[in-house]
Formats: C-alpha cells, sequence, structure tokens
C-alpha cells in the first residue's frame, strides 16, 4: 500500500458512517489503514516512527480541527476488541497482517 495525502481526498467516509470495530483504508498522517474506535472518534493503526512500530491513533478528519485521517473505504471488520488497542499484540499482529495482503 501507498501513502494517500489527506488534503488531496474530497471524497471520504464522514464520521457519522464510520462503522466502530471496521477497519478502513485511510489517507492520513501516519497510518494506511486503521480500526476505527467511536470513543476515541479515531482510527487504531500501526505508526512507524525512526524505525519503531507502535499502534497509535489518528482522529477523524470530521471530528475536530485537529483530525487527520480521512476513511477511504471499508475492508473488513476487526475481530478484536478495539476498545482495548493500547499496548495489544494482537491488534498490532492483525493489523500487520492486513497491511501486507
Amino acid at each position: 500500500m501507498k501513502w494517500i495525502n489527506a488534503r488531496k481526498v474530497n471524497d471520504w467516509v464522514l464520521l457519522t458512517d464510520c462503522v466502530h470495530g471496521a477497519t478502513y483504508r485511510l489517507a492520513s498522517r501516519n497510518l494506511l489503514i486503521g480500526v476505527f474506535s467511536s470513543s476515541q472518534q479515531g482510527f487504531v493503526g500501526i505508526r512507524t516512527k525512526f524505525s519503531d512500530k507502535f499502534l497509535d491513533v489518528e482522529s477523524h478528519w470530521d471530528a475536530d480541527e485537529h483530525g487527520t485521517a480521512k476513511p477511504i473505504e471499508l475492508i473488513e471488520m476487526c475481530p478484536l476488541d478495539v476498545g482495548q488497542w493500547n499496548g495489544n499484540h494482537a491488534m498490532m499482529v492483525w493489523l500487520e497482517k492486513r497491511l501486507t495482503e
């Protein structure tokens, strides 16, 4: 997958239409895909910084003025509890597999 510049995307899934626990292809600052968390109003995904990989959240573009992620398409439902994402190794493995498909 390649990065999509969120500022150049004019058609995205609105915040009100996002499904909690669904995995989306994203146009965002740091994530390629992410699982939507309604409580976070954003997407949990794998971020890479200085060769370190970790789970992070990016806010939906419509959530507030600091939103950086636009969902482009729904990929599939995540079988894991997105509410328990912080430090969740299973979530990291599951998302990594989707990134390589």
